[in-house]
């Protein structure tokens, strides 16, 4: 039907991301969880908890299994630096206005296979 729904949480409850819901839900990504419980309502298997805090921007993709997914990551500091010029700044965006996300600034997505 070209319908897409995109879920966001912080922390995955049980109540909220039941079972019904994650039946209809045909891809779940799930950056790193502090625990397994909350993976696991999340994706079902306890791999977001294998997740180290030292890797930034790594996710699960699930879809017809689980694979490690590395996905852009820009921190606070770097952030801060490009988004200066724009403080105060009030601007329309347009919404075909293009985003350019260069390879200067964020890593590509990628899948990793090897982990």
């Amino acid at each position: 039907l070209g319908v897409f729904l995109i879920l966001s949480m912080q922390r995955p409850d049980s109540d909220v991301l039941d079972g019904k819901l994650k039946n209809n839900l045909t891809v779940r990504m799930a950056f790193r969880h502090a625990d397994e419980i909350n993976s696991r309502i999340t994706l079902g298997s306890g791999e977001a908890a294998q997740i180290k805090n030292s890797q930034k921007g790594r996710m699960v993709f699930k879809l017809d299994g689980c694979r490690y997914v590395q996905g852009p990551y820009l921190d606070l500091d770097r952030a801060k630096v490009l988004l200066q010029d724009y403080k105060g700044v009030k601007r329309q965006v347009s919404s075909d206005e293009p985003i350019d996300l260069s390879q200067d600034e964020f890593e590509v997505f990628g899948v990793l296979d090897d982990e």
